[in-house]
């Protein structure tokens, strides 16, 4: 692992798979040795477990398992011409290579802190909560056989003692509450 390459022998692939080469596969009557085996080797690595960044060192873990298929390849080989026979007979031979064969598969999750990744998730999770509150708002309010009373309990009357601070700020300016030309301070609360 990292950059380094992993060498595991024939040897400790059969054990870890769980055969060696005198192992009768089922439904065989002769050993590995003589009709070969598949292995499947699965390679799972992964370093996103930490809760804290930065991330850890990645790490990997394999997984021998062995199959009831056998493995053999069929190779003819080319003799030539018999100059024995009276016909010009192109004689061949047919050899059967018998082995181990590896079949290899991965997966992983690998990942890494992104401070800007971060920040569009916040981002988005804050636009989606503004969202949901627009809406829930506009429902309640709005569209629910109880809006009323839900537009009470979210609107509020300025107009009914809630000191807002601007009657003091403006007492000096002469626009106060009911003075003026520009009127009261209205309520925004149900009719």
């Amino acid at each position: 692992a990292n950059g380094q390459a992993d060498h595991i022998g024939i040897g400790e692939i059969l054990h870890a798979a769980g055969v060696h080469l005198d192992h009768v596969v089922k439904g065989h009557i002769r050993p590995i040795r003589e009709t070969g085996i598949v292995i499947f080797c699965h390679l799972r690595y992964f370093n996103d477990y930490s809760m804290i960044a930065p991330a850890s060192d990645i790490q990997y873990e394999y997984e021998f398992s062995a199959s009831q298929e056998t493995e053999a390849i069929y190779e003819p080989v080319h003799l030539g011409v018999a100059w024995t026979s009276p016909v010009d007979v192109e004689e061949r031979m047919l050899l059967t290579r018998r082995g181990i064969k590896l079949v290899f598969t991965q997966e992983g999750a690998l990942g890494k802190f992104s401070f800007s990744a971060l920040i569009i998730t916040i981002a988005i999770w804050l636009t989606l909560l503004k969202i949901t509150t627009i809406v829930g708002d506009f429902v309640a309010t709005r569209l629910l056989p109880n809006r009323r009373l839900y537009r009470a309990a979210t609107e509020q009357d300025i107009s009914e003692g809630v000191d807002t601070g601007l009657e003091a700020a403006g007492a000096g300016l002469g626009w106060g509450r009911g003075s003026g030309d520009y009127g009261a301070i209205r309520s925004v609360g149900p009719p």
